[in-house]
């Protein structure tokens, strides 16, 4: 009976248990008929179920996160550090209109080799390994140019620019592959040894310069001052090499001067287009203008070039407002670039000749190859350089640089004349006299047989 009782009483007759199981009342309670049932109606609930989901869900999406950050870290790392253990994966380098592609697994392959194999291995830095492949790989364009400079080679660069240096003072460059002079300087050690323009460096202090580049030719050449120097050379009138010691000097270049010929002929010669040239242009035109010379020659022999803008800047003083000065040729990465004189020149109607030789390198052939094609002036000497291309500085992380040929000037005629040069319109070769190492470069009208032949086409036009 009391059974019957508490039967009647049980609210959860014929009801089913959270497990699925056939409720039973027990003293008037629901009762699961398991006792599986028991602890899961005891313990979990609605709130259990979505505690559950949630941490389920932060899990996964911490994952997530996990797995691609950690993706973008081995991104990041492979492409600053070289792997050593593995191989690395084959890249693209984008630049305007061209992909080059890279594949750096033999890259790293040399550098392990390296790393485990070779002898001196314990001498060996990253950083000596990286700069040693960076120049390897601004060499392999085959652009005597254009070259990779770290902080030391910038300094250089910028002490010979300012015009003041130790060493023997020649301008020393790449030509066919080979080191060769572009010009002694005036007034130095170079020159007053005989050394001339397109010289080969065969060897420094018994070094071969094969495979050298300019920068490393230019290291060895310089030294403190009373120091020597032994350089073996090749020039085309020799029948074997020769070796010459220079005892290094403070070199403080000039970058014009200007000195008066018989009849009121004036000598302009600008040396280089290195920073003294502004203040010492504008010095020797006032002396020509002092002077009220009636013609100019100028001299560009063995001038080197040096800062394009201030070829812009000195070219001015030769032509009329509007004058094209050079054309820079970007070989249709970019638009060509034009230079403009701004004003009229103060030597713009002056008579004027140009003296040139295998020397006349860079901002001084952009110089005389303006004033043929603008003016019809007249060439006398060799064949220049052909220096025909324009480089940028390019700032690097790490205070490296490189210079790199970004162009080719053209003359405002379009001509091109990289690796050509100009042909004078009066070829001289230089007398005996005039290459005897105590007489070179001395402006003299009896021993400098380029200079009188200049001299002679002047008189005949100046009034």
């Amino acid at each position: 009976m009391d059974d019957l009782q508490n039967l009647e009483n049980c609210t959860c007759l014929n009801a089913e248990c959270d497990c699925g199981k056939e409720c039973k009342c027990k003293k008037g309670k629901c009762k699961c008929k398991k006792d599986c049932c028991k602890w899961f109606k005891k313990h979990i609930n609605k709130e259990f179920w979505l505690y559950l989901i949630l941490i389920i869900g932060c899990f996964a999406i911490f994952s997530v996160i996990y797995v691609l950050a950690f993706q973008q870290g081995r991104d990041n790392y492979e492409k600053q550090i070289l792997d050593l253990n593995g191989p690395i994966s084959t890249g693209i380098v984008s630049a305007k209109k061209k992909d080059v592609k890279v594949d750096m697994n033999l890259f790293a392959e040399v550098l392990k080799t390296l790393a485990s194999r070779y002898y001196g291995r314990d001498q060996l830095t990253g950083e000596k390994l990286i700069e040693g492949a960076i120049k390897g790989m601004v060499n392999s364009i085959d652009d005597p140019f254009s070259e990779f400079l770290n902080a030391k080679d910038k300094e250089e660069l910028d002490t010979e620019l300012s015009g003041s240096f130790d060493g023997i003072g020649a301008e020393v460059g790449k030509k066919d592959g080979k080191i060769v002079i572009i010009a002694p300087l005036a007034n130095t050690p170079a020159q007053r040894a005989g050394l001339q323009p397109q010289d080969e460096l065969v060897a420094i202090n018994g070094v071969s310069t094969y495979g050298m580049t300019t920068n490393d030719a230019v290291d060895k050449i310089r030294g403190k001052k009373g120091t020597p120097v032994e350089l073996t050379i090749m020039r085309s009138s020799f029948d074997k090499v020769k070796k010459i010691t220079i005892i290094r000097d403070t070199i403080n270049v000039p970058s014009a001067s200007v000195e008066m010929l018989p009849n009121n002929i004036a000598l302009l010669k600008i040396y280089n287009f290195y920073q003294p040239l502004s203040e010492q242009f504008a010095k020797g035109l006032k002396t020509i203008q002092d002077n009220k010379a009636k013609g100019v020659i100028v001299d560009l022999r063995s001038d080197p070039g040096g800062y394009l803008d201030l070829y812009t800047e000195i070219g001015n003083y030769f032509f009329k407002k509007g004058s094209v000065l050079l054309i820079e040729d970007y070989k249709g990465y970019q638009q060509n670039q034009e230079y403009r004189a701004y004003k009229d020149g103060e030597l713009k109607d002056m008579p004027i000749i140009i003296l040139v030789n295998g020397g006349t390198a860079s901002a001084a052939e952009i110089l005389a190859g303006a004033l043929r094609d603008n003016r019809g002036i007249k060439l006398v000497g060799e064949t220049s350089f052909g220096k025909g291309s324009v480089q940028e500085l390019i700032s690097l992380s790490g205070n490296n640089q490189i210079k790199l040929t970004i162009a080719h000037w053209l003359t405002p005629n379009k001509i091109d004349i990289n690796k050509k040069g100009l042909k004078p319109d009066f070829i001289v070769e230089p007398s005996k006299e005039m290459l005897n190492s105590a007489s070179y470069g001395i402006s003299s009208l009896s021993i400098d047989n380029q200079l009188k032949k200049a001299y002679d086409e002047l008189i005949k036009i100046a009034k």
